[in-house]
């Protein structure tokens, strides 16, 4: 048997109880019973407050929100149509990239490398920086499609044929000259213009200035390591060695952007035609290697701008010394 603890409600007419006298607590309400709502004609309560947007984890300082896999593969699979610069927000850059079919090659080669050294930067000028493991994985892959490349790809002159031993070469008989003519002495030649010869080079360190389509500017060459190969090794383990006969060389370059719009400073260095005669051999740069204060770290250099970096040299052994081939003009290597 249960009880009603409810209080009766008053009698229709009846004058309500007064309240309860100062100090003294109101009666608490029955157990089970309601809250009173508002007293008539009193305002409605407030709504409760709306709750807080959530917040977002905030990006580290420097670093881009875009990701490292995606500019590396844009770069690597799609980067002679500019993808990966587009993809960064560099538009400008990504229209000339995709006109050139990536510098012929050459522009597609220095992205790929900056990218995969984690120096590639947004258009705000932020870093993409690959998280945890991600740069080991796509210094593997890249390495191993590169090494897969080499040793089943098609073999230069496999399909040449070979030598026929039936030919038997002829040499005619020299005409014997009828009268012996004296020749008139030789006129002393003119002095060659420094730079113009191999054999006349400019001085070590000299400035040159190049106009190329691909920018305007001066470069100089510094001192050269003529054996840098294990500072090239310790540097970065997935740096290819070199073959048998070979070492590396480490020359340091300035460039000054004489032009009146930005451009990568080792993509258009490259873009021209640099080399190192030696012992009348010329061995231009084309070693996928990092090295220490590398210019293609350097990123793009804006007009005025002066940035001084190391490019390696593959060269055989007996290269210790040389000139310098900026565009046929010549420049002592030390």
């Amino acid at each position: 048997m249960s009880f009603d603890n409810t209080p009766p409600p008053n009698p229709p007419g009846s004058t309500p109880p007064p309240p309860a006298p100062p100090g003294v607590p109101a009666p608490a309400a029955y157990p089970g019973a309601a809250s009173p709502g508002p007293a008539p004609g009193a305002p409605p309560p407030a709504d409760p407050p709306a709750a807080y947007p959530p917040v977002s984890a905030p990006t580290p300082a420097g670093t881009s929100e875009k990701s490292f896999i995606a500019t590396w593969l844009l770069s690597w699979l799609v980067g002679v149509l500019g993808a990966d610069r587009f993809y960064l927000g560099k538009v400008g850059t990504g229209i000339v990239k995709l006109l050139t079919l990536g510098g012929l090659g050459v522009w597609w080669l220095v992205d790929l490398i900056i990218t995969l050294t984690g120096n590639a930067t947004d258009a705000q000028g932020r870093k993409v920086r690959g998280q945890g493991k991600e740069p080991m994985i796509a210094w593997i892959v890249t390495g191993a499609v590169i090494v897969l490349g080499l040793v089943f790809g098609p073999k230069p002159g496999a399909d040449a044929p070979p030598a026929s031993t039936d030919e038997v070469s002829q040499v005619e008989p020299a005409e014997e000259a009828d009268v012996a003519e004296v020749e008139p002495e030789p006129e002393p030649e003119p002095a060659v213009e420094a730079g113009t010869s191999i054999d006349a080079p400019l001085p070590f360190a000299t400035p040159v200035e190049v106009d190329s389509w691909a920018g305007t500017y001066t470069v100089s060459f510094g001192a050269v390591n003529w054996d840098a190969s294990s500072i090239v090794e310790n540097e970065n383990p997935f740096n290819v060695d070199p073959g048998e006969g070979e070492k590396f060389i480490i020359v340091t370059v300035t460039m000054t952007n004489t032009d009146d719009t930005e451009w990568n400073a080792y993509g258009t260095l490259f873009w021209g035609d640099i080399k190192l005669v030696s012992n009348g051999r010329g061995f231009s740069e084309g070693s996928i290697v990092v090295v220490p204060n590398g210019l293609s770290t350097q990123g793009d250099l804006y007009p005025g701008g002066t940035v001084t970096g190391d490019v390696a040299f593959l060269v055989p052994n007996d290269v210790v010394d040389g000139v310098w081939d900026v565009d046929g003009t010549f420049v002592a290597a030390q």
